[in-house]
């Protein structure tokens, strides 16, 4: 590592530590950072570490929180694990936060999926916010670090597969070519349709698997003077998400939630975007049942803003019954939203 880089990992590491944590919590084994700091990877520097005890949650209080800031600098990639003591049954949820935005987890809300780390790539330059919790309030001892990623090779692997397209839906397929006198380009695909002209195509896969677009100059005799083929993965269409600024579910302060006007919907990289929307989603304090107020669009009502005010610290909220109209006008019903208001 050269000196530049040896500069500013220093620097970083200075800077970190000026943030103390807001409330204070008991202790764990060092052996729990020993731990983290071997399974953040070879391409990791060890910046700080965070550590948190806490005893089963009460029934007015069921998930206690520790709450730190860290100071995070623009282009570059961060690295966050946790190491869980065997001995509790409580497994460590670490969110990262800019102010009511969560910006990454090591508990996939989507997908019901624990992970002992993930990456941010820190686009800002500003002070963040990180937030660490038991599932369920549990019982649990561990240990967090965060890192700074010297040797990234995400960009490297995401160009060894290729890129997605989705079956049934038309997504947009864009060629680069030369005009050359007394020729034609010829696009077609192994399956499916392909369809347009001018470099703008639509494609539409039948099948999930993988499919073979080629495209093909052709001189004004017949023949192919210059030939170029790319293959793509086709899988089912993924089903879109809500959120709050980006925010699926967990611990909420009820006076950034009355800030927010609308529900969100994200779509990943699902083509023509623009094509799906909320049509209603229901406000409620119970999750089963038809109780809550409904708003008919994406945007919270009076009476739903109004449910919110009387919630109290320690309750919950739940979105649900929140339906979108696809590109293809069907309309499916998206998993509800939780959160505990605090």
């Amino acid at each position: 590592m050269n000196t530049y880089k040896i500069y500013l990992i220093f620097l970083f590491i200075m800077l970190l530590n000026v943030f103390a944590p807001q409330n204070t919590v008991a202790q764990c084994n060092d052996t729990l950072v020993k731990q983290a700091i071997f399974e953040s990877g070879h391409d990791a520097v060890f910046l700080k570490e965070y550590k948190v005890k806490f005893k089963k949650g009460k029934a007015n209080r069921p998930v206690r929180v520790a709450k730190y800031s860290t100071f995070l600098k623009d282009s570059t990639t961060y690295r966050f694990n946790v190491v869980n003591a065997k001995e509790y049954s409580g497994q460590l949820i670490l969110q990262l936060y800019k102010k009511d935005k969560l910006l990454g987890s090591t508990y996939d809300l989507e997908g019901l999926k624990y992970n002992k780390s993930f990456d941010f790539e820190c686009e800002e330059t500003d002070t963040y916010q990180i937030l660490m919790s038991f599932i369920e309030g549990k019982a649990g001892c561990a240990a967090a670090i965060l890192s700074m990623v010297v040797n990234d090779s995400t960009n490297v692997k995401e160009t060894q597969f290729p890129e997605k397209l989705y079956v049934g839906i038309e997504n947009p397929l864009y060629i680069a070519y030369i005009d050359e006198p007394n020729c034609s380009v010829h696009v077609f695909s192994n399956q499916g349709t392909v369809e347009g002209q001018n470099g703008k195509y639509t494609v539409i896969p039948d099948t999930i698997g993988t499919i073979k677009i080629t495209a093909q100059t052709i001189d004004s005799t017949g023949n192919i003077k210059g030939e170029i083929s790319k293959e793509f993965i086709v899988e089912k269409m993924p089903i879109p998400y809500a959120g709050l600024n980006g925010n699926t579910g967990g611990l909420i302060y009820k006076s950034d939630l009355l800030n927010i006007n609308e529900l969100d919907l994200h779509l990943g990289n699902i083509p023509n975007p623009e094509k799906y929307k909320i049509i209603n989603f229901t406000v409620s304090n119970k999750l089963l049942g038809i109780s809550g107020k409904m708003s008919n669009n994406c945007k919270f009502t009076y009476s739903q803003k109004e449910v919110i005010k009387g919630l109290k610290e320690g309750e919950q909220l739940f979105i649900k019954n929140i339906k979108v109209k696809m590109a293809d006008n069907k309309i499916i019903e998206l998993k509800p939203l939780g959160f505990i208001i605090y």
